[in-house]
């Protein structure tokens, strides 16, 4: 099974910080960064569509496959457009508990101003 921390950073996006430093991650464990990465990045959060309820919905279904609890996810918000995503990570009590924080929303790009896709640089990360 999948390290549940591992996705949770992926979703974040934190996994990449620091990552010349440290062993390469398994191929599998990359592949699945990557994979969550273009999925998240191809969402449409930005101002025209008004909403980060699909991203918010993509990150708890990919916590659940994960083996989040349901009733460990919420996902909610003040309007139905603009959801967030709270989500309970048990720990063992040996350590501080930690708490991660991330946006949903993105400032858009115009199309006409790049000269690729914003996904295409998901298949160019080198580090995952």
């Amino acid at each position: 099974m999948i390290n549940r921390l591992f996705i949770v950073c992926a979703i974040l996006g934190a996994t990449a910080a620091g990552a010349q430093d440290r062993a390469t991650p398994p191929e599998a464990e990359r592949q699945l960064a990557r994979a969550i990465y273009k999925e998240m990045v191809e969402i449409k959060s930005g101002f025209t569509t008004g909403t980060t309820t699909p991203v918010v919905e993509a990150a708890a279904r990919r916590l659940k496959a994960a083996g989040f609890p349901a009733s460990d996810i919420f996902v909610g918000g003040a309007t139905p457009q603009k959801a967030n995503l709270v989500v309970r990570y048990h720990g063992t009590g040996r350590q501080r508990p930690i708490l991660l924080l991330a946006h949903t929303d993105v400032v858009e790009a115009k199309r006409e101003d790049w000269s690729t896709t914003a996904s295409s640089g998901c298949s160019r990360i080198r580090n995952l």
